[in-house]
C-alpha cells in the first residue's frame, strides 16, 4: 500500500506555456537532462545538439542568452511541438510540479516559482487542502494498515498549527513551540493581518515538502526550516515594497509577481 499527498490542485494545474508572463524557459537556469532524454536526442540526430545541450555529465541545457535553444520564436518549445511531450526531459516535463518519495509515502507538490501557481494561490479565498490518497498495488493490499513515519506525523503536526489558527503569527509561534523555540515572525503587523490567508497559505506549501526533505537528514533541524519559510515571507513582503512601494492593498497580480519572483531568487538557491 503507498500514500500520497499532494497539494490541492496538483492534478488541475496547467502550464500556461507561451502565455506566461516570466517564461521558465528564458530564465538563466541551469536545466538538466537525464542521461535517457540525452541518448534518445543523439539518436534522433538533432541539429547542432552539442551547441544545445552538454554532452558531458551531467548533461545541461547551453542557454544563449539565458533563453533556451529549443524555444522558437512563438515562445514554444520545438521538441514538445516536432516530436511530442514524451520526449521532452524528465525536468521539462514535470517542473513546475515535484514528486518526492519517502518509503511507501509520496509527496506531490508544485513550485511557487511558478507565476502560474503563484497566481492560483494569490486568488485563494481558503486554506490551502493537502489531499490524501491511498494505492494499492493489488487486492491483497487492500487489508493492510498503513503506519506513518515520525517525519509524516511532524510534518502534519505543523501543518496543522496553519489550519488551527486565524494568523500566520500564532501559527508560527505554534510551529516554534512545538520544537521548544521561542521565536515568532518579524513582519510588520499591517502587512501580515491584511495578507494573513496568503501567508498561511504559502507556508503550507512550502513546509509540507519541506518538512519531509529535512527528514532525510541524519540530524534533521526542524527549527531551521520554520526559519526559512519565515526569511521567506519577509522577503516577499519586501519584493512588495521593491516593486510597488509601500501599499495599502496590492492587487492581486502585484502578490502573484512578487511571489513567484521571491521564490525564485530564495528557493531556487537550494
Amino acid at each position: 500500500m503507498l500514500k500520497i499527498i499532494k497539494i490541492e490542485n496538483f492534478d488541475q494545474f496547467q502550464c500556461l506555456m507561451n502565455r506566461c508572463p516570466d517564461n521558465c524557459c528564458f530564465e538563466n537556469w541551469s536545466i538538466s537532462i537525464d542521461d535517457e532524454t540525452y541518448h534518445k536526442y543523439v539518436d534522433m540526430n538533432i541539429p547542432e545538439l552539442d551547441m544545445k545541450i552538454k554532452p558531458t555529465k551531467p548533461h545541461t541545457i547551453i542557454k544563449h542568452l539565458g533563453k533556451c535553444p529549443f524555444i522558437k520564436g512563438n515562445g514554444l518549445c520545438s521538441i514538445h511541438k516536432e516530436y511530442g511531450e514524451e520526449f521532452l526531459s524528465n525536468t521539462c516535463k514535470s517542473y513546475p510540479r515535484f514528486v518526492s518519495e519517502y518509503g511507501d509515502l509520496f509527496i506531490e507538490n508544485i513550485g511557487l516559482s511558478c507565476p502560474a501557481f503563484a497566481s492560483w494561490l494569490v486568488s485563494l479565498n481558503h486554506k490551502c487542502k493537502l489531499i490524501e490518497q491511498d494505492y494499492y498495488e493489488n487486492s491483497a493490499e487492500i487489508n493492510k494498515n498503513y503506519v506513518k513515519t515520525e517525519a509524516e506525523i511532524i510534518m502534519q503536526s505543523v501543518i496543522e498549527r496553519f489550519y488551527e489558527k486565524n494568523s500566520v503569527e500564532e501559527s508560527i509561534v505554534a510551529c516554534y513551540s512545538m520544537f521548544g523555540a521561542d521565536e515568532t515572525l518579524s513582519i510588520i503587523s499591517d502587512f501580515s493581518e491584511k495578507y494573513s490567508l496568503l501567508l498561511q497559505n504559502i507556508s503550507i506549501c512550502y513546509l509540507f515538502e519541506r518538512i519531509m526533505l529535512q527528514s532525510k537528514k541524519e540530524k534533521p533541524d526542524y527549527i531551521a526550516v520554520i526559519q526559512r519559510i519565515c526569511f521567506i515571507l519577509e522577503q516577499f513582503e519586501k519584493k512588495c515594497q521593491e516593486l510597488y512601494g509601500i501599499c495599502l492593498i496590492y492587487t492581486e497580480e502585484q502578490l502573484s509577481t512578487a511571489l513567484y519572483q521571491t521564490m525564485r531568487i530564495y528557493d531556487h538557491e537550494i
